[in-house]
């Protein structure tokens, strides 16, 4: 484990348990967005052409979103 992290634990540990909880949970939804989002990158390409032909066609509008 890098330094960082060690000092970073060490940090958290003096924390609430609340706080901790509060902490490991947003870790884990980041680690778990990253996991999914590799998984998903052949999804992703085929949504994006989908996307762009649409528009070439024509066939998308502005939302002004």
């Amino acid at each position: 484990m890098i330094d960082p992290i060690k000092k970073t634990i060490q940090q958290i540990k003096k924390l609430p348990v609340n706080k901790q909880i509060k902490l490991a949970q947003l870790i884990q939804d980041e680690l778990s967005w990253d996991a999914t989002f590799l998984n998903t990158q052949d999804e992703l390409a085929t949504l994006v052409k989908a996307a762009l032909k649409e528009y070439k066609e024509g066939n998308a509008s502005d939302k002004g979103w």
